[in-house]
C-alpha cells in the first residue's frame, strides 16, 4: 500500500514539473520571439531611425547571461529560449548598426 502511495505521488510530481517544463518554454517562447516581427520589418525597410541601440545591446548581454545561467543548471526551457533571443536580438543589433546611416524618405 505505501509502495502504491508512493508511486502515485512520484507520478504527481513527475506530472508536476512536465508541466512547469512547459509552461517555462511557452513563456520563453513568447518573450523570444517578440522581436521577430520588428526584425523583419527592419529588415525589408531598412530603417533604423527609432530603434534603441543601448535596448539591444542590453537585451544581448541579458540573453547571453541567462543562455550561460541556463547551461550552469542545465535548464532546457532557459537555454533553449535564450539562444533564439539571443540570435533574434544580436540579429537587430547588426540590423542597427549595418543601416543606421540610411536615411529615410
Amino acid at each position: 500500500m505505501v509502495n502504491s502511495v508512493n508511486a502515485g505521488l512520484a507520478l504527481r510530481m513527475q506530472n508536476t514539473m512536465d508541466m512547469i517544463q512547459i509552461l517555462g518554454l511557452v513563456a520563453g517562447a513568447c518573450t523570444s520571439v517578440a522581436a521577430v516581427p520588428q526584425f523583419f520589418k527592419t529588415w525589408k525597410t531598412k530603417n533604423v531611425q527609432d530603434i534603441s541601440t543601448r535596448m539591444f545591446i542590453l537585451y544581448v548581454i541579458g540573453n547571453g547571461l541567462w543562455l550561460t545561467y541556463g547551461i550552469f543548471k542545465s535548464d532546457l526551457p532557459i537555454i533553449i529560449t535564450n539562444a533564439i533571443a539571443l540570435i533574434i536580438n544580436a540579429g537587430m543589433l547588426y540590423l542597427k548598426l549595418r543601416y543606421k546611416n540610411n536615411t529615410v524618405e
